[in-house]
């Protein structure tokens, strides 16, 4: 049996991905969210600044870390995979994760990336994570 998302899905990973970008304090990204009909994020001519997630085709987060916006896309067709309310919010989660970790990505992707300024993003993720889990606790 395949599987599809509809709109109550994506309105359940809208809201869950738009809470925990908050959580995080992602709020000077320019966010937007789209439930695509096709994968074809991969044919995408990109430059050096932008990022495609890999791995999971239930949902994707293109970036770019230099002009900070974001695109989150769950996708319709979830094949043998029934997207249950669960299993949508870890796909949010997932993908709110990868914008998390995107600037890390776009370092190891960098030709010549000082040392000082991963460790800065390093510890910018730590303190994210320090804050949402420990600081304030989990809610």
């Amino acid at each position: 049996m395949t599987y599809q998302t509809t709109e109550k899905h994506f309105k359940l990973f809208c809201n869950i991905a738009s809470k925990w970008i908050e959580k995080f304090g992602l709020l000077d990204w320019e966010i937007k969210f789209e439930h695509s009909e096709e994968n074809t994020d991969m044919d995408i001519n990109i430059d050096d600044n932008t990022d495609i997630s890999e791995g999971e085709t239930l949902a994707r987060t293109l970036n770019d870390v230099v002009n900070k916006w974001a695109l989150f896309k769950l996708y319709v067709d979830w094949g043998d995979l029934k997207p249950t309310k669960e299993e949508i919010e870890l796909v949010a989660i997932h993908e709110v994760y990868e914008l998390l970790y995107a600037k890390l990505r776009w370092f190891a992707r960098t030709e010549a990336v000082d040392a000082d300024i991963v460790d800065e993003a390093i510890h910018s993720v730590i303190r994210t994570l320090e804050n949402v889990f420990h600081r304030n606790g989990v809610k």
